[in-house]
């Protein structure tokens, strides 16, 4: 029994100095530095900082109205008077559109087909045009969800005033158009914002990142520095694979530690995301 125990504590007692060997081995190597503290601590606090404002509004847009009808101007208004788009360039043809967006002026540009009002009268499918500026997904989800949230509420206003036509009242037009309401709620995503349900992901992204990374590099120093090129030392301390894993495993467990508590509780709190 007192044997066993002896054995167990000295196999404990290998495992914590290898532990103590790699970490120590970490400190030492400059580029396993940078992918675990440089890389780790700083690319949360930039993507988060890329990302801080969950939402935008009033992002300005140009638009290309080829149809000249009264319906492409109800839709035109009707974008406008959304919350994330600011209609401020009518142009004429799409080469002005794309000459204010290359000058900065707008962020993306919409394009109303000159068949927009012909096909709506004829009971066909139209096709309206969004193209936005992608330096930011924010500016892409603003003009799509306005575009798109406008399209839906114009096809159900014209579905209903066509059932009005066959005699229906407004009511009844209205019910059978949209026979079912919904709600929206996002579940620990109140404000709908991008980084909420983002940077949480790329968070642990890092982490698994910079791990893999760092690892990799520690093998790769050691097997440079070794003379038979092999990645673990000729010491009989080296000799157990449990012990080699064990000990290895405990180092990165304990820097991780630290790492993924920035990760996971500082920098939500600081960016008040969803934690």
């Amino acid at each position: 029994m007192g044997r066993m125990r002896k054995k167990i504590f000295g196999r404990l007692k290998e495992t914590v100095t290898i532990a103590c060997d790699e970490l120590l081995a970490v400190f030492k190597d400059t580029g396993v530095m940078i992918i675990f503290f440089a890389a780790g601590l700083l690319y949360p606090i930039l993507y988060s900082f890329i990302y801080r404002n969950e939402t935008v509004r009033d992002i300005p847009v140009a638009v290309v109205d080829e149809s000249h009808t009264s319906l492409s101007r109800m839709f035109i208004r009707a974008i406008d008077a959304t919350p994330d788009v600011d209609v401020v360039v009518k142009a004429p043809t799409m080469l002005e559109a794309r000459e204010s967006y290359k000058n900065s002026d707008v962020d993306g540009i919409i394009l109303i087909p000159e068949t927009f009002s012909d096909d709506i009268h004829n009971g066909r499918q139209t096709h309206v045009s969004a193209f936005s500026n992608m330096a930011s997904m924010l500016y892409f989800r603003a003009i799509y969800s306005s575009v798109n949230y406008v399209a839906l509420g114009m096809g159900t206003e014209i579905q209903t005033h066509n059932l009005m036509m066959k005699g229906l009242s407004r009511k009844q037009a209205e019910i059978q158009a949209a026979p079912s309401k919904y709600e929206m709620h996002a579940m620990f995503n109140p404000k709908g914002g991008y980084a909420s349900f983002l940077i949480p992901c790329v968070l642990v992204l890092i982490i698994q990142q910079t791990l893999v990374l760092g690892v990799g590099i520690r093998a790769g120093t050691d097997r440079e520095n070794n003379a038979f090129h092999n990645l673990l030392p000729e010491r009989k301390l080296y000799h157990g694979a449990r012990r080699v894993v064990l000990g290895k495993a405990l180092s990165y467990f304990v820097l991780y530690l630290f790492i993924s508590t920035y990760n996971f509780v500082i920098i939500p709190y600081f960016f008040d995301l969803t934690h």
